[in-house]
């Protein structure tokens, strides 16, 4: 019995040097003279010389004309890992995800396919009606302060427009 377990911790010593040791040091050899830029993590280095991120990486884009990647809670720092915990139901993930997609979504069927949306939805809003019901946006702004504040600071043209509209309501009255 002795020469047994003999055997089979000579094989399990053999079988574990070779997958464990050989095998990746032939693979990490391979790769380092076939794919050396990928296989060190596609690093990218700024004008400095210093590595400044990877292509594997999300990073942030700001203008039109770029791609668009995933939402990030932790703005695409490769060194921190987080997640917003926002539920579908969440007006904050509805307002980022708003944000991203609206100016490119389009209607893909209708007669309005191939157009933008947000047009649409603008009007909407400039409606301020929803089942018969008026004042749904004002309903929506004082349920959520926070986000209708970020709304109305992010852009001037959105700041101008909540003044006219609340010139308007100013006006108003519920017998009118």
């Amino acid at each position: 019995m002795l020469r047994s377990v003999s055997k089979s911790l000579w094989l399990l010593g053999f079988a574990v040097v070779l997958v464990c040791g050989i095998y990746h040091a032939v693979l990490w050899t391979i790769g380092q003279m076939a794919f050396p830029f990928q296989v060190n993590g596609s690093i990218v280095n700024g004008p400095d010389g210093k590595p400044v991120g990877s292509l594997l990486v999300a990073q942030p884009f700001t203008k039109d004309e770029y791609f668009q990647p995933r939402p990030s809670a932790a703005s695409y720092d490769a060194t921190a890992s987080a997640s917003s915990a926002l539920a579908a139901s969440n007006y904050a993930l509805r307002d980022r995800v708003a944000r991203s997609i609206g100016p490119i979504a389009v209607y893909s069927g209708g007669p309005k396919k191939g157009q933008p949306v947000a047009p649409d939805v603008e009007a909407w809003f400039q409606a301020d009606k929803f089942g018969g019901q008026p004042g749904v946006v004002a309903q929506w702004a004082d349920a959520h302060n926070s986000l209708a504040q970020t709304w109305v600071t992010s852009d001037l043209k959105h700041a101008a427009y909540v003044d006219a509209w609340a010139k308007v309501l100013r006006t108003w009255s519920p017998n009118s």
